[in-house]
C-alpha cells in the first residue's frame, strides 16, 4: 500500500502527491488540556500549512481535564465520538498510510494506542508511537511478567519518536527496538517577539523571584524546591519569594507540602496562583528571575521552553528531555540529579554575579530558537516521507 494520495482537493486548496497522515492526539487549545495537547494542538496547525502533507487530526479526549471543565459524561462522550472517528477514516476508501499516535506512559493508554495501531496496520498503514513522557521509571516499576506486557506494546509500533536522546537509547538497549525504528522531535514551541532589555535582567537579578510552573503533585517534586529554599536562607541569608502556577493534583500531597512549609518557615514566601494561562502567564513570567523544575520524571518540559523566551535562566532535574535542552543552550540551564536540594541551592549561589546572570539569560533566549515548531515539523515531515519511503521499496 502506498502513503500517499495522488491528488486532492480541501476547498480550493490542491494537495498533488502528498503523504496522507492522520495525527492521534489531544489538540485542545493550548492552557486548557496541558502538554499532550498543547503539542498536539501546535503540531496540527502547522502540518496544515504544509503542502507535502495531507493531514487529518483524530483529537483524543483528555480525561484528568476534560472532567474538571466538562464533566464526566461529556468526557465518555466525546471519548465514542474518537472511536467512531478513527474507525471511520480508517474504512474510507482514501484512508491514511501513516498513524501518528500519541501516547502517556501508562499502561492503559499504551494497551488503547497499540490496539487502535493493530486495526490500523491490518489496514495496510504504517504506525507511530510517540512517547509524551519518560517511560523508564514506569517500566521499572511494574512486575517482570508486566513489564514485558509493555514492552511488546511499545516494540508493536512499526517506528517510535522519543523526546530526547536518553529515551532514543532506553528504547534501543532496554527496550529492544531497532536504531533505525527510533527518531528524536522535540517539542516545538511558537516562538514569540520577546525584547527583554539589560535593564529588565538586572532588575530581576536584584530582586531574584522564583518560578515553578506545573501541576502539584509528587512527581513533580516542589517539596525539593520548599526545602532548597529553606537550605538557601540557612547557607547564605536570603529568603527568595516563589511564585507557584499550576493546579493541585493532589490534595493530600499539597497538605503536606503546606505542612512542611510551614515547619520550614518559608510559607509566607510561596505564592500558590493556581493554573494561569496567556498574557496574564507571560506577565508573571517576565518578572522571574529563575525558574526551577525539580521534577522526578518529566518528558519534555514546555514551560522550560516558554522561560526561555523571556530569557529566563534555569535550575532543572536530570530527568526525560533536560539534559538536552541544557546541552543545546549550552548556558543557563543547570542540571541537578532527582531529589537533590543541595544541588538546586549551589546552581542558585553559581548565579549571585550580575553578568554571569546576564550571560546565562541572553544564552537560554538565544537557545531557544532552535525549538521552534516550524523547524520540528519540518523534521517530522521528514521523518514521514523516510519511513513511507523505505516501505513502498
Amino acid at each position: 500500500m502506498k502513503s500517499n494520495i495522488s491528488h486532492i482537493y480541501v476547498g480550493k486548496r490542491r494537495y498533488e502527491n502528498a503523504l496522507y497522515v492522520a495525527l492521534v492526539a489531544p489538540v485542545e487549545q493550548s492552557g486548557y488540556a496541558g502538554g499532550q495537547a498543547r503539542a498536539g494542538f501546535l503540531l496540527k496547525k502547522y502540518l496544515l500549512q504544509r503542502d507535502e502533507i495531507y493531514f487529518q487530526s483524530i483529537k483524543i479526549p483528555n480525561r484528568f481535564y476534560q472532567i474538571l471543565g466538562k464533566g464526566f459524561i461529556s468526557w465518555f462522550f466525546s471519548r465514542i465520538s474518537f472511536y467512531v472517528e478513527f474507525i471511520g477514516i480508517l474504512t474510507h476508501r482514501s484512508h491514511p498510510g501513516i498513524f501518528h499516535f500519541f501516547s502517556p506512559c501508562t499502561l492503559k493508554g499504551l494497551a488503547e494506542k497499540s490496539l487502535l495501531a493493530f486495526i490500523a496496520r491490518m489496514s495496510g498503514a504504517l504506525t507511530l508511537l510517540n512517547l509524551r513522557n519518560d517511560p523508564q521509571v514506569f517500566i521499572n516499576s511494574l512486575s517482570p511478567s508486566v513489564r514485558q506486557i509493555a514492552k511488546r506494546f511499545i516494540t508493536s509500533f512499526s517506528y517510535v519518536i522519543c523526546q530526547s536522546d536518553s529515551l532514543k537509547k532506553y528504547m534501543i538497549s532496554n527496550i529492544g527496538l531497532c536504531h533505525d525504528r527510533v527518531f528524536i522531535i522535540y517539542n516545538g514551541i511558537e516562538l514569540k517577539d520577546i525584547k527583554i532589555t539589560d535593564h529588565e535582567i538586572y532588575d530581576r537579578y536584584t530582586k531574584f523571584r522564583l518560578i515553578y510552573v506545573g501541576r502539584i503533585c509528587h512527581r513533580k517534586g516542589l517539596d525539593v524546591l520548599v526545602d532548597a529554599v529553606s537550605m538557601f536562607y540557612k547557607n547564605h541569608g536570603k529568603l527568595f519569594e516563589v511564585d507557584i502556577i499550576g493546579p493541585i493534583q493532589e490534595l493530600t500531597y499539597y497538605k503536606n507540602l503546606i505542612n512542611r512549609a510551614n515547619a520550614l518557615k518559608v510559607i509566607d514566601k510561596l505564592n500558590f496562583k493556581g493554573p494561569i494561562f496567556g498574557k496574564e502567564k507571560d506577565v508573571i513570567l517576565r518578572q522571574a528571575a529563575l525558574l526551577v523544575l525539580p521534577s522526578r520524571t518529566e518528558g519534555f518540559p514546555n514551560v522550560l521552553l516558554e522561560a526561555m523566551q523571556f530569557g529566563i535562566p534555569a535550575v532543572v532535574s536530570d530527568v526525560g528531555g533536560t539534559k538536552d535542552i541544557a546541552k543545546i543552550s549550552k548556558v543557563g540551564i543547570s542540571v541537578v540529579k532527582p531529589d537533590n536540594p543541595a544541588g538546586i541551592c549551589n546552581q542558585i549561589a553559581k548565579l549571585n554575579n550580575r553578568e554571569t546572570y546576564l550571560n546565562a539569560s541572553r544564552g537560554v533566549q538565544e537557545a531557544v530558537k532552535v525549538f521552534d515548531i516550524r523547524i520540528q515539523t519540518k523534521r517530522l515531515c521528514e521523518i514521514y516521507k523516510y519511513i513511507s519511503n523505505n516501505r513502498q521499496k
